[in-house]
């Protein structure tokens, strides 16, 4: 094999590429083939193959597809040695610089420069066979060919493994289905069942009604039979009729009022809108999604390790992105804006389900201003059931609402300044303003419509519902209220300092309290013990209440305002876990976060900016 090598080095610059079309190359072409004739074993163009066709229409053709059924070919060496360019020259040199055969010519002409490193063809294999690279060659390729063929293998692996997961994908589809399909079930026994009951107690007093009628009309038409025989009775006889019939239609009468008194009643269904909103807000059943695991880089040569480092060098990093208020607007991600951070040490997570990653996906900014004096602030970011976002913007005193699609559909002035919003409904949000009351406004129609006030006892600064129970800081304490606002009371006190923001876990077991004196995020038990504090500098905003929320799966998402960063906590508040958006992104003073779960999509509001930010993610929620 050696020897193969050592004729291609003295001929190199005549090698003819293996990967041209044969009809071609008789003409001193070089155009790259795209089949092969197997009963030939000829390579053709598109054009050769044509003209080929039509002489040979029986002949087997296998296009690039069916590569694998393609002869092998050997590499052609022209068999002269004269250049290729002086074609009355000998090849008589090698360029270490060029890599390329010489003759006289070609060195007084084209490598004047290279005089140095121009070596006699002869010294150049002699090195070569001493230093044993003629015999590494081969054996380079053999290892290369070797792992291109496990690569390709590899391959094969995966696109089979691709089919396999279809069936994976729909057994899912269906489990999931047959689950959504068995909670309907149920919602309909469960309306059957009440619908029965009502019918139920809505016959009795029908049934008793009859009866008595039934009662009234049998003493009537005795009566009425007595009547007949009026000319055989006595006297006593006759008035003694007289007087029952008389009662009769006097008790008649009275029951008759009585009856018809009564009002009519009929059963009517009022569906429950809120499930079809909600199913009809659903793009799917689920996202689909990559998953990417990171590839192994399969180590060369030095010259090839050298390549890669080469081309790592040149891998662009994140910028900074500048844009104008009111202007919904794309904005390039940097490459990597998700961090790890353990300890004192940052690193790459690019794991699926390990935390939300926002890299290398579109983020985009929607408009909020609506004939509003200033530049909006928006403090408090919540979600009906039917997919509506509300919002609350602080600087205008307004509760602003956007569609599914973020555009803007209406607003409700407020008196004060709100300075937080929660759902404690599947429409109604309960807005808190420092004046000392929350005011609850109903989604309905496209419209936001007043639901009543409620007036406290305290100051009102951060605000959180959880399954009917609402909990209100005043700055000095935590307070919770059930959900018809009769009873209260207080949960948490700090030691120093203040609270104003709060949010509540899914499950209840977690309340996560702000204090902006101390800079603290506060966790606490359902019951409002104290679990743990985690300092962080340079989060806390002054002019706004501090950005905090809970996504659907009890993760915790903090804003950082002076930092510019969105940044997600452990469970229990004790160290941070990742840094999900940064200033890079677009973020400049965060004051309110929300993450859609069923479209994987981070809102970020912000202090004095006239739109919202919308970030989607690689995957929803884990």
């Amino acid at each position: 094999m050696a020897s193969n090598f050592q004729y291609s080095f003295q001929a190199g610059s005549d090698a003819i590429s293996d990967f041209s079309c044969d009809s071609c190359k008789e003409e001193h072409l070089n155009i790259k083939k795209m089949h092969y004739c197997e009963t030939c074993a000829k390579n053709f163009c598109k054009k050769c193959l044509k003209k080929h066709t039509k002489s040979f229409k029986k002949h087997k053709v296998y296009d690039r597809k069916d590569i694998k059924y393609w002869t092998v070919t050997k590499t052609k060496i022209h068999e002269s040695n004269h250049c290729k360019e002086h074609k009355d020259e000998e090849l008589k040199m090698y360029c270490e610089d060029h890599r390329v055969l010489l003759c006289y010519k070609c060195l007084l002409y084209n490598h004047k420069k290279c005089l140095n490193n121009v070596v006699d063809i002869a010294e150049k294999v002699k090195t070569l066979r001493e230093n044993g690279e003629l015999k590494q060659l081969p054996e380079t390729l053999n290892t290369l060919h070797g792992q291109i063929t496990q690569k390709k293998n590899d391959f094969v692996e995966r696109m089979q493994s691709l089919k396999k997961s279809k069936d994976t994908f729909l057994d899912e589809i269906d489990i999931l289905q047959k689950k959504t399909t068995d909670v309907l079930d149920q919602l309909k026994m469960n309306t059957i069942k009440k619908f029965d009951k009502l019918l139920e107690k809505l016959n009795i007093c029908l049934e008793d009604d009859i009866r008595h009628c039934d009662e009234v009309i049998h003493t009537m038409l005795g009566l009425h039979h007595e009547c007949q025989a009026f000319e055989e009775k006595t006297n006593i006889q006759t008035l003694i009729l007289y007087k029952k019939m008389y009662d009769q239609n006097s008790q008649t009468r009275q029951i008759l009022d009585e009856l018809s008194a009564k009002s009519e009643v009929a059963v009517e269904f009022h569906p429950d809108k809120s499930i079809e909103q909600t199913l009809s807000a659903l793009s799917g059943l689920g996202d689909v999604f990559k998953n990417v695991k990171q590839a192994h880089i399969v180590k060369g040569t030095k010259q090839d390790e050298s390549e890669l480092l080469q081309a790592s060098d040149q891998v662009p990093g994140s910028y900074k992105r500048s844009y104008q208020n009111d202007q919904p607007k794309d904005l390039e991600t940097s490459n990597n804006v998700l961090v790890y951070i353990q300890g004192n040490e940052t690193e790459d997570v690019n794991k699926p389900g390990h935390v939300l990653d926002f890299a290398s996906e579109r983020t985009m900014c929607f408009g909020v201003r609506k004939n509003d004096k200033n530049v909006c602030t928006i403090s408090g970011i919540c979600e009906t059931a039917s997919g509506e976002i509300v919002i609350i913007d602080e600087e205008n005193r307004k509760v602003k609402l956007l569609t599914q699609h973020f555009e803007f559909m209406a607003q409700y002035e407020l008196q004060y300044k709100p300075t937080s919003i929660c759902m404690i409904d599947s429409d109604t949000v309960a807005v808190s303003v420092r004046e000392w009351k929350v005011y609850l406004i109903k989604v309905l129609n496209g419209q936001l419509v007043s639901h009543g006030t409620h007036e406290l006892k305290h100051p009102c600064r951060g605000s959180s519902g959880h399954q009917g129970t609402i909990y209100i800081t005043s700055g000095d304490a935590l307070y919770r209220y059930t959900k018809d606002w009769t009873s209260v009371d207080k949960l948490f006190t700090p030691l120093s300092g203040a609270v104003t923001s709060c949010a509540v876990s899914p499950d209840g077991d977690r309340i996560y309290l702000v204090n902006p004196s101390t800079h603290e995020l506060i966790t606490l038990s359902g019951d409002g013990n104290e679990i743990a504090k985690l300092h962080v500098p340079r989060l806390w905003p002054v002019i706004a209440t501090p950005g905090i929320h809970v996504t659907d799966s009890g993760r915790v998402l903090v804003c950082g305002y002076r930092s510019h960063i969105i940044f997600e906590v452990d469970r229990d508040g004790r160290k941070k876990v990742a840094e999900l958006v940064t200033g890079n992104d677009g973020v400049q003073n965060p004051t309110s976060v929300y993450f859609r779960n069923h479209t994987g999509s981070l809102i970020v509001g912000m202090h004095h900016k006239g739109h919202i930010m919308v970030c989607h993610t690689h995957t929803s929620e884990v």
